[in-house]
């Protein structure tokens, strides 16, 4: 006979994998359970650990979200950059979230975050931009749009603007 689990919303996949371990070694014998049965229960206690681990990190923004912002707006000394860099910053702890070991230390590794980003870009907008000229186009009268193209080092891949 086969179990049904109802997880709660906001309930632990702890739970839900203790009683899906009793449940395997109890159908052992139980030949009737197909694969798709056993797949359905994995995707659920998927879920199920994705959904504690949102409501976790969505705690602890709470707490320190802000946070993320005024780190940046020290280094920049410019709101609208701050903002920028405070939703990459946010992003990328959202990402990795998974990956910090201690989850008492997420305010600390937020703030690196967000100052690194933060002096990425300062030392990006200081950078001077290049502007080439294409060969063959003419100097006076009808330069064109392809006359002057600025190429900044994010369109010629020189950047930092990386996808790890």
């Amino acid at each position: 006979m086969q179990e049904l689990v109802l997880i709660q919303p906001g309930g632990t996949a702890s739970r839900f994998a203790a009683a899906h371990d009793n449940d395997r070694f109890g159908a052992a014998h139980d030949d009737g359970r197909s694969a798709v049965a056993h797949e359905k229960e994995d995707e659920l206690a998927r879920e199920a650990a994705q959904a504690d681990t949102r409501r976790e990190f969505e705690e602890c923004l709470a707490e320190c979200g802000p946070l993320a912002f005024r780190v940046a707006r020290g280094v920049l000394r410019n709101s609208a950059d701050a903002e920028d860099v405070a939703q990459e910053a946010l992003l990328r702890a959202y990402r990795r979230f998974d990956r910090l070991r201690d989850r008492n230390r997420f305010r600390a590794w937020l703030v690196r975050i967000a100052f690194r980003l933060a002096l990425t870009a300062r030392r990006d907008r200081r950078r001077p931009r290049r502007i080439e000229r294409i060969p063959g186009a003419s100097r006076k009268g009808s330069r064109g749009i392809a006359g002057e193209i600025a190429l900044s080092p994010y369109a010629c891949g020189h950047g930092r603007l990386h996808h790890r």
